[in-house]
């Protein structure tokens, strides 16, 4: 096994009033089209139970200790359960219904190409690095992690980041109704590929 997939997925969606990942996107729930780019490499999703449902088989689901403690309480817990001898994860939220394998293959090929460099995330036109869209040398994101406090930027600090642009906007995730509404007239009436500016 040489490449595993972390998703965080245990916000609240209190902005949305409704669960977020769930919703769905197109013909599919948010996650499953996360879980679908992910495909056939291991999943550990880190969030609430009823998730179990929606997991691939040999999927595992970790909750976050606290409960709705943040990303980063749920990637120390997802990574708590990845093998030991990963050498290379995926670093994904469960609310990016546009991430899929190519991307994914693109940020692998980033990071291979620097053998020096830590973690390879997309960054956004307007500047914004996508913490929860990277693909990150396993040892490295441990070691970032055990000294990290409670905000993503704080597990990139003093981490080497191959910055890939995000042409496609695959990392566009949904926070708002705003931004599910977009997602889906995305999907339907431009296809999967139309540009899709990232509001934050």
């Amino acid at each position: 096994m040489d490449f595993a997939c972390l998703i965080v997925a245990g916000g609240r969606s209190s902005r949305m009033g409704e669960d977020k990942i769930t919703a769905t996107v197109g013909a599919d729930r948010v996650l499953d089209r996360v879980l679908a780019a992910c495909a056939p490499a291991p999943v550990t999703v880190a969030g609430p139970p009823h998730l179990a449902a929606v997991l691939p088989a040999g999927g595992v689901l970790v909750r976050e200790d606290p409960p709705f403690g943040g990303p980063v309480a749920g990637l120390r817990a997802a990574v708590a359960a990845l093998p030991q001898g990963v050498p290379v994860v995926a670093v994904l939220a469960g609310d990016q219904p546009f991430v899929d394998a190519a991307a994914l293959a693109e940020l692998r090929a980033a990071l291979t190409a620097e053998p020096g460099a830590d973690a390879a995330a997309y960054v956004t036109d307007d500047g914004v690095l996508q913490f929860l869209c990277s693909v990150w040398r396993a040892p490295a994101l441990r070691a970032q992690l055990a000294s990290a406090r409670d905000s993503m930027r704080s597990v990139y600090a003093g981490a080497r980041v191959v910055q890939v642009p995000d042409q496609r906007a695959v990392s566009a995730d949904i926070d708002t109704p705003e931004d599910l509404a977009t997602a889906r007239e995305r999907v339907t009436t431009a296809g999967e590929d139309a540009p899709h500016r990232h509001t934050h």
